[in-house]
């Protein structure tokens, strides 16, 4: 069991303790909405699993960490947590990136961007002082205590995974069966 590498916003892990002793007994877990996938990482494993969200680029991520953990964790070794940077991450289009390169740019954005929420997001840093005032960057690492930590129980959580972009009305109504060799799915 891992803690999400996401900190998405309507998250249930704090909610975990209460919620994974409610689970029928089951032998497919399919995660419809999935998001940070607290739950997904929190509780045991099935002998089926099957992971769907309609953002190809948290797919992206999770794909990557699934197969490229090292390379991926290796984009955050002279990374800085800045301002500059993270307004140029945003600006960078993704097109002409690699997929590992999609998922560290996605990644970075979530880790500092408020609510983790990349898309129109705003820095979150403690580079404000009370009247709004910008204090320079600070120049601190990616890295340390940050999220990255959390990757390698992600990587275990992941094996097998593949990913679609199904919205989650058509799982529901379908199943696991509806996506295939494209689900990010796992059979033990």
């Amino acid at each position: 069991m891992a803690n999400p590498i996401v900190p998405w916003i309507g998250g249930k892990r704090r909610l975990a303790e209460l919620l994974i002793p409610r689970f029928p007994d089951h032998t497919c877990y399919v995660e419809v909405f999935a998001g940070g996938a607290a739950l997904f990482f929190l509780r045991s494993p099935a002998q089926c699993e099957v992971i769907n969200d309609i953002n190809g680029e948290l797919v992206n991520l999770y794909r990557v960490v699934q197969h490229h953990l090292e390379e991926f964790v290796r984009q955050f070794k002279w990374a800085i947590s800045s301002r500059q940077v993270f307004k140029w991450l945003q600006m960078t289009p993704t097109e002409p990136l690699t997929d590992i390169q999609r998922a560290a740019r996605f990644y970075y954005l979530s880790q500092h961007a408020f609510g983790a929420k990349v898309q129109g997001a705003v820095v979150r840093d403690g580079n404000h002082r009370a009247g709004g005032e910008f204090v320079e960057d600070r120049g601190e690492p990616v890295g340390g205590t940050s999220a990255l930590g959390r990757c390698p129980g992600g990587k275990r959580a992941l094996a097998g995974l593949c990913g679609p972009l199904r919205p989650a009305a058509h799982v529901l109504l379908h199943g696991p069966a509806v996506l295939g060799d494209g689900g990010l799915r796992r059979a033990i």
